[in-house]
């Protein structure tokens, strides 16, 4: 009798230290990633078409506990061979913060998880839990970058349903226009929300129900292609709203209405579709478990900590690089020749630049040549090459045409990007290049790439962007003519002086 009770209490306090050994891992988990784990959450926050990550990790715990009695009977034990990820991923994830470059810190944040697991409990026990493991991805924030295809995957089938049944309608790009009025493809109407809400959902009752790996596949083709095609019905039948009943009835809140309810009922109808594929699970219990011993390993808690430590202290080595300021930087001397001009015809947009200009040089023929430039220095709270600045207004320009030049700088070759943009019965080009501490890149992923690199080995690093834009009027543009002899005869490289300030 005293013996069993003394076997209890072991087994019960070898459990406590295990079950302490994941609580702590974990807390660490959430102080090294906590960046990533904030970025991601505001974009739960905000964005409708992540709501649905604030749910995937809770979710996928309950997962796992429901596969609990399985795991143990696999006696898990560590498995070092999941260091090399874990370790590449606290890397990704660090450069990510490094360059702010948000999709690399989802990835480290969330793409670890598994990998700890599996480091923790060894193959044979995370075979039990692959799918709760997989699902995790879900937590990331990703998949917005769909939007274009599917506003123009909606536009064409909405109209070719139009067109069928004898409509009269007009495609111009992603506007569609009816005797009635004209309806534009927003990203809203894209239906990427329902798409990626549909696909996780069709991902986890795929999982709970079937367990035919066909059934599985074809459920989840369904839960991809069955938004797809709904949405351009959806918007197919807005189109015959109005213009059967007129445009009040298409547009505003009932608007919003129509595209919800249509969305819940294909929502049911997948439900409806999976129950009729659902196969019966056998329940197996597992009856006679052996007492399993979770032992605390000290050499994986050892190594452990100091990846976390590690990689927790080279974070706030950047975050405290940003408060050196390296200045001085100085305009390209090709800048020289332009007067300062405050709007820009092309719209050019760019923010929390450190320095900025817009000027214009008028040719002896009349013509006009547009430049901008925009410095962003070590310390600066936004990156340049980042989805939130473009040089030129979507809205209003269309590229029809990009590649790269080789411009000739004071007889040297020097590549340029070179954008050819129409707009409403006019066209511009533009020639631009980034500047990395005087250096000009091409690439924008290179200029990316090297200034991530030398912020995360806190190396001196300031990068710009200079281009020139200017209005065509015919294949062979005077003023591109000029423009290519005048830059001929100046400089393009920027005289960069570097000294530390600390604020």
């Amino acid at each position: 009798m005293i013996n069993s009770e003394t076997n209890s209490k072991a087994e019960t306090h070898r459990d406590n230290k295990f079950n302490l050994m994941i609580f702590s891992v974990f807390l660490l988990w959430f102080i090294t990633f906590f960046s990533g784990l904030k970025a991601a959450a505001s974009v739960w926050w905000v964005s409708e078409i992540f709501h649905h990550c604030a749910f995937v990790l809770p979710i996928s715990t309950w997962l796992i506990y429901q596969k609990r009695h399985e795991i143990l009977a696999e006696a898990p034990r560590p498995n070092y061979g999941a260091l090399p990820f874990i370790i590449l991923l606290m890397l990704i994830h660090i450069f990510g913060v490094a360059g702010d470059i948000q999709v690399f810190q989802y990835i480290g944040t969330f793409g670890i998880l598994p990998f700890i697991a599996w480091l923790f409990i060894g193959t044979k026990a995370c075979s039990k839990i692959i799918f709760p493991l997989f699902f995790i991805g879900f937590a990331i924030p990703v998949g917005d970058e769909l939007i274009p295809v599917l506003q123009e995957v909606t536009a064409d089938l909405s109209v070719f349903l139009l067109k069928f049944i004898g409509t009269p309608v007009l495609r111009e790009n992603l506007y569609i226009e009816i005797p009635n009025g004209r309806f534009f493809i927003a990203e809203a109407c894209s239906g990427i929300s329902f798409l990626i809400v549909s696909f996780v959902f069709g991902n986890l009752y795929a999982y709970l129900s079937f367990q035919k790996y066909n059934k599985k596949i074809l459920f989840l083709v369904l839960s991809f292609s069955v938004p797809i095609i709904a949405n351009a019905l959806r918007v197919f039948g807005i189109v015959l709203i109005g213009h059967y009943f007129g445009m009040e009835y298409a547009t505003g809140t009932d608007h919003l209405v129509y595209g919800w309810v249509f969305y819940c009922f294909v929502l049911f109808l997948l439900i409806i579709i999976g129950e009729k594929l659902k196969d019966t699970k056998n329940n197996e219990v597992i009856s006679s478990l052996q007492p399993i011993q979770l032992l605390v390993n000290l050499r994986l808690i050892t190594i452990i900590c100091f990846l976390f430590a590690s990689a927790t202290m080279w974070q706030l080595l950047i975050y405290q690089s940003k408060h050196y300021i390296y200045q001085s930087q100085k305009q390209p001397d090709v800048l020289r020749f332009f007067i300062a001009k405050s709007d820009n015809s092309w719209l050019p947009k760019f923010i929390g630049f450190s320095q900025e200009f817009r000027g214009r040089l008028n040719l002896e023929s009349g013509d006009f040549i547009d430049v901008y430039w925009a410095s962003y220095q070590q310390g600066a709270d936004y990156e340049l090459i980042s989805n939130l600045n473009y040089l030129y207004r979507k809205k209003y320009w269309r590229p029809t045409e990009s590649q790269v030049v080789v411009g000739n700088v004071l007889e040297n070759n020097v590549l340029f990007n070179e954008i050819t943009l129409t707009g409403a019965h006019r066209q511009r080009k533009i020639f631009y290049v980034y500047l990395l501490n005087g250096e000009v890149i091409t690439n924008k992923f290179n200029a990316k790439l090297s200034h991530t690199l030398n912020k995360a080995l806190f190396k001196q690093s300031s990068i710009s962007i200079v281009a020139f834009s200017f209005p065509i009027k015919n294949l062979e543009s005077e003023a591109e003519a000029q423009f290519k002899l005048w830059f001929s005869q100046v400089t393009l490289q920027p005289k960069v002086v570097y000294s530390n300030a600390k604020i």
